[in-house]
């Protein structure tokens, strides 16, 4: 069932949100069964879930007010890389995670932890791509019941029949086609706040995404995902 995309170009950011639970939790688990893991960043208090998984770090990034001490004292002795930030500046860590992956070469980003906590802080998380879409080639966020990935033009949705798919503008699209849907679409245009693409459905085990502008939300629920 693992749908995490994994390249040689690949991070993963574990965030400081609620601990990955349902399918999120599902995915690390084959994660961490499997052995294998990209370059992994934690934001702050991610660094306790990586913990609690036994997952290696390859940085750790936050002003580290979140860090349980045991987890902390941990990574230090593993000699793991801190990037550290004062507690009062003008951006998060989720941003400043994302930044650092796309700094040193990661194109292909995978993020975990980004659901509950601070409706300000999941809200801006997910709206980072309006930002840094230009360097991302992709993008993908696992949360509880739901994967959420971004469109700035063309995107497959790999799935199952009866599969929900919403899409949401993130700024405003045009010429948007959906395909391999229950109530597909043709060159329409797609204002930010519009609930049009809310709950379809897909009608195939793939659907296809095209629009001539614009950055979308895509957010996925998978019958098998939980």
């Amino acid at each position: 069932m693992n749908r995490i995309n994994i390249s040689p170009s690949s991070a993963l950011i574990i965030l400081g949100g609620e601990a990955p639970a349902g399918g999120a939790k599902r995915q690390l688990d084959e994660l961490v069964a499997a052995g294998t893991f990209p370059f992994t960043i934690a934001a702050d208090k991610g660094a306790n879930y990586a913990y609690q998984y036994g997952m290696p770090l390859d940085l750790i990034i936050g002003d580290f007010d979140s860090i349980a001490s045991e987890v902390l004292e941990n990574y230090q002795r593993m000699f793991i890389e801190f990037i550290s930030f004062p507690r009062e500046k003008n951006f998060g860590d989720g941003e400043a995670a994302l930044h650092t992956a796309l700094q040193r070469g990661f194109g292909d980003i995978v993020i975990f932890g980004n659901g509950g906590g601070r409706l300000d802080h999941m809200w801006l998380n997910l709206a980072l791509p309006v930002l840094y879409m230009s360097k991302l080639n992709s993008l993908q966020i696992f949360d509880e019941d739901c994967i959420i990935s971004y469109s700035k033009g063309n995107a497959e949705i790999k799935g199952k029949a009866g599969d929900i798919v919403s899409m949401v503008a993130l700024t405003p699209v045009t010429n948007l086609c959906w395909q391999g849907m229950k109530y597909p679409l043709d060159g329409i245009e797609l204002p930010v706040g519009s609930s049009r693409c809310l709950s379809n459905i897909m009608a195939a085990d793939n659907a296809q995404v095209s629009h001539d502008s614009g950055i979308i939300a895509i957010i996925h629920y998978p019958s098998d995902y939980l």
